[in-house]
Order: structure tokens, then C-alpha cells, then sequence
């Protein structure tokens, strides 16, 4: 993996539990997550994991449909651009 060159250790899981277990058990950086996940959905894995270490930054992708929209929130494009790009910035993909 990409970022594993650069010297980080990269953690997977194949679902949402399993992803929590190594969150909970593992001191992490940043989390990148898919909104699609056996087991549990990854906004509710991502709203567990903010509980516990809210200053972790998780990117939650999908490739298979729109992510929902925040109830009572207006996105627009504009504002999502400044987070993704600190996002690829971070794990070194800008």
C-alpha cells in the first residue's frame, strides 16, 4: 500500500465490528473507512469511534452509491473541497 512505504503501519478489517476492535485496541492516526460494511454501516462505525477518540480524522468513502447528507445540513461542493484535500494531504495522495 501507498502509505505503507512511507513507513506507516496500515490496519484492515473486512467489516464494521472488526473495524472498531482495532480502533478501540490500537493507537491510530486516521481512519479511512467505507460507508458500505458488513456487520455495521461506516457512519455508524465513524459516530462509535468519535465517541472514544474524537480527534481522530476518518474519511468515509463509497463506491456504490451517494452518501447521505447530514440531517438539517446544506453541503455544497465548495465546502467540501477544503476537507478532502486536508485528507489527501494527509495520508499523502494531493
Amino acid at each position: 500500500m501507498l502509505i505503507e512505504r512511507d513507513g506507516y503501519e496500515v490496519l484492515e478489517a473486512t467489516g464494521g465490528d472488526e473495524g472498531l476492535k482495532l480502533f478501540l485496541s490500537h493507537s491510530v492516526d486516521a481512519v479511512v473507512l467505507d460507508y458500505q460494511m458488513p456487520g455495521m454501516n461506516g457512519d455508524v462505525v465513524a459516530a462509535k469511534m468519535k465517541r472514544v477518540e474524537s480527534h481522530v480524522p476518518i474519511m468515509l468513502l463509497s463506491a456504490y452509491e451517494r452518501l447521505p447528507k447530514p440531517p438539517g445540513r446544506r453541503q455544497t461542493l465548495e465546502s467540501k473541497l477544503p476537507v478532502c484535500h486536508r485528507a489527501l494531504a494527509f495520508f499523502g495522495l494531493s
